[in-house]
């Protein structure tokens, strides 16, 4: 009989404890609301889940890991997690928002919550549980900017957006314009039009021994409102495509992007590289007009090295060395050289054997030459500079009076008057201004009073002719001779008995 009062009071308490153990329901009241934030303690994972204030529901349970929610007609509730675990539902009512710093669900009608040991984010993985979760990171709402692009050589290019065209020709090569935004400031027509080079005026094709590579030069034209737009606010972007049928004959590293100059009637060359690999030349320009792919054949110079020639028709004289043509920009350089004064080494020859010799540098003045410009000068001097070559280097003279002690030439008959349109081809590299008379700089040619010797200096010393026949035969003349005072002393150098190339040559 004990033994069964036993049995009946540890059943009773085991029964107890069960019941305790079991999920208690915190809200069974209908139509709850809260009236403040309220915290919820998970055992797993270990978590808060927070309810918003005014949030109402029927009733809630809470489980281990679930949160068990009758909600009727009207209601709703928002559970927050402040470590932004994932939370999923079931039946699958609504998706979990992850923010920042926190995630959160918001319901309309009843199911049952699971909150997960995963963070809330789009990565999250595992057995699907992130399959609810969504970023709610804020964002801008925008409209792309649409760039106006074709493939016809014609596009209206806009301020906002720019405009890309290109066009294809018979060749299967391209000519293509890129317009950045911001480059024009209305609405602008941009063309561009294949022409066939065969149908260019002549002078279209005096290249200086450049051709055109392949069969077209492109015309590249912007009208804005009716009005041609003569320059852009932004660099715009040109690329051109050839073939390798096209360059088979040419230097292809060497290919450049040439475009017409309308104001000089003569091709300007646009600083460029190009890809040997894509076939394609970019270059970078503020204007438009015609514009044209230019190399130089890699056929071999046929002109004897060490020639002078002229083309048939023309005037212009050029010294054919290392396999190029190099003119000479001035009929005083020619002279400077002690050439033949009645040009009879010049040969003439064809236009074609001229251009087939690729260009060069233009012949400089040999050295102990002087000149100044016109009514301009180079490197920022004075009109009335006067500049002495030496070691192909341009050395301005500070005065007048230092260059009548040096070269006592009371009428200047010394010194070379160039236009000012051929300046440019004077610019050689700027030497020491020489600032003194105390000693001659080199190039010139001198002689002692009451002594028939003739020197070149050269490198701070005197050169001295063997006889007078081995002066003239290199070139020079006896006006060029400077008399000089007795105390004036130069160290000896090498005697000059034949003809000697580097001073009697064009550089």
């Amino acid at each position: 009989m004990r033994k069964n009062i036993f049995l009946m009071m540890l059943l009773f308490l085991l029964a107890v404890s069960f019941i305790a153990l079991l999920p208690k329901p915190i809200l069974a009241a209908n139509d709850f609301t809260f009236s403040q934030e309220t915290y919820i303690s998970m055992t797993d994972p270990a978590t808060t889940i927070n309810i918003s204030s005014g949030s109402a529901i029927n009733s809630m349970t809470v489980g281990i890991s679930t949160i068990n929610l009758t909600i009727d007609s009207g209601g709703s509730i928002i559970l927050t997690s402040p470590s932004s675990k994932l939370m999923t539902t079931n039946p699958n009512i609504a998706t979990v928002q992850c923010g920042t710093t926190n995630s959160s669900i918001t319901l309309t009608s009843s199911t049952v919550v699971t909150v997960l040991n995963d963070s809330c984010s789009i990565s999250s993985g595992g057995s699907g549980a992130g399959s609810n979760a969504i970023i709610t990171t804020p964002t801008t709402t925008s409209t792309p900017t649409v760039i106006p692009t074709t493939t016809t050589g014609e596009v209206t290019a806009t301020a906002a957006a720019g405009g890309k065209t290109t066009i294809t020709t018979i060749e299967n090569t391209t000519a293509a314009v890129e317009i950045p935004v911001s480059a024009i400031s209305a609405n602008t027509e941009v063309k561009i039009y294949p022409v066939e080079k065969s149908a260019l005026a002549e002078n279209f094709l005096s290249l200086s021994g450049k051709e055109i590579i392949g069969d077209y030069v492109y015309n590249f034209t912007a009208a804005a409102n009716g009005s041609e737009v003569a320059n852009f606010l932004k660099p715009v972007t040109l690329t051109f495509t050839y073939n390798n049928s096209q360059v088979s004959d040419f230097n292809e590293s060497n290919l450049k992007v040439y475009y017409w100059d309308s104001a000089s009637d003569k091709w300007v060359v646009v600083p460029s590289g190009v890809n040997t690999l894509e076939n394609k030349i970019s270059v970078a320009v503020d204007h438009f007009t015609y514009f044209a792919i230019m190399g130089e054949k890699t056929t071999t110079c046929g002109i004897a090295n060490k020639s002078l020639v002229k083309a048939s028709g023309q005037s212009a004289l050029y010294w054919i060395y290392g396999g190029k043509r190099h003119v000479f920009p001035h009929s005083a350089v020619y002279h400077s050289w002690g050439l033949p004064s009645d040009f009879s080494t010049v040969k003439t020859v064809s236009t074609y054997d001229l251009n087939v010799c690729s260009e060069g540098d233009v012949v400089s003045f040999r050295d102990g030459s002087m000149f100044r410009g016109t009514a301009k000068s180079v490197y920022g001097k004075d009109a009335s500079a006067v500049f002495f070559v030496s070691d192909n280097k341009l050395r301005a003279i500070k005065s007048g009076e230092i260059y009548q002690k040096l070269f006592n030439d009371q009428k200047w008959t010394r010194v070379t008057w160039v236009p000012d349109d051929l300046l440019s081809k004077f610019a050689y590299p700027l030497g020491d201004l020489i600032d003194s008379s105390m000693s001659r700089p080199n190039g010139c040619i001198v002689k002692y009073a009451d002594f028939s010797a003739i020197y070149l200096i050269e490198n701070g010393k005197k050169r001295g002719f063997k006889s007078w026949d081995n002066f003239l035969n290199n070139g020079y003349k006896k006006s060029l001779i400077i008399t000089i005072p007795k105390i004036e002393n130069y160290t000896d150098g090498e005697m000059i008995s034949s003809l000697v190339e580097s001073i009697n040559l064009p550089k």
